[in-house]
C-alpha cells in the first residue's frame, strides 16, 4: 500500500533536485493558472460585480504574530502541509484515479487524473473561487513530479518550496 500511494523506500536526499526541478517545471504552468485566474475573476466580475480578492487566512496570524509564530508556520506550511497533502492528492486520490482509468488510455487517464485531482485540491484551498485555477495549475505540476519519479517525494519538495516561496513573499510585503 505504501508503494501504491508513492511512499515505498527512496532517498530523499537524491529526491531534492527532482523536487526543484517539479517546481521549476510548474512555473509555466503556473503562468497559465494566474492567467486562467485573471479572466475567471473578469468574468466573476461582469456576472455577479466586485469579487473579494483571493487571500488565505493565515495571512493575518503572520501579521499579527511574532517571529515564533512565523518559524512555526514556515514547519507546518513548508513541511506539515506538503507531507500531508501530497499523500492525500497525488498519493491516494490521483493514484486512485489513475487505476480506476487506466482502461482508457494511458494519455486520457493522466489527462483526467490531473484534472480531477488537481481541481479538488485547489478547491478546498481557503484562497477563495478565483484562486483555483493558479493551484491547480501547481497541482498538474505536482502530478506530473509524481508520475515522472513514481514517488512523492519529488512533489512533496516541491509543493514545500512552492509554499515557502509563497509565504517568504507575504511576510515581505508584511
Amino acid at each position: 500500500l505504501r508503494e501504491d500511494i508513492g511512499l515505498g523506500p527512496v532517498n530523499v536526499f537524491k529526491e531534492i533536485i527532482p523536487g526543484l526541478v517539479t517546481y521549476a517545471m510548474g512555473l509555466p504552468v503556473l503562468l497559465v493558472g494566474l492567467l486562467l485566474s485573471i479572466v475567471l475573476g473578469f468574468v466573476l466580475n461582469v456576472l455577479f460585480g466586485e469579487q473579494p480578492a483571493a487571500s488565505h487566512p493565515i495571512q493575518a496570524i503572520i501579521g499579527e504574530g511574532g517571529w515564533m509564530t512565523i518559524v512555526l508556520i514556515f514547519l507546518v506550511a513548508c513541511v506539515g502541509a506538503p507531507v500531508t497533502e501530497e499523500i492525500m492528492f497525488r498519493g491516494v486520490l490521483y493514484r486512485y484515479l489513475r487505476e480506476f482509468s487506466r482502461t482508457w488510455g494511458i494519455l486520457l487517464s493522466l489527462f483526467f487524473s490531473m484534472l480531477v485531482s488537481s481541481f479538488i485540491f485547489a478547491a478546498v484551498h481557503p484562497q477563495g473561487l478565483t484562486f483555483i485555477p493558479v493551484l491547480g495549475s501547481l497541482a498538474v505540476a505536482f502530478c506530473i513530479g509524481r508520475e515522472w519519479r513514481g514517488s512523492l517525494a519529488a512533489p512533496m519538495i516541491a509543493h514545500g518550496v512552492s509554499n515557502g516561496a509563497v509565504l517568504t513573499l507575504n511576510i515581505s510585503l508584511f
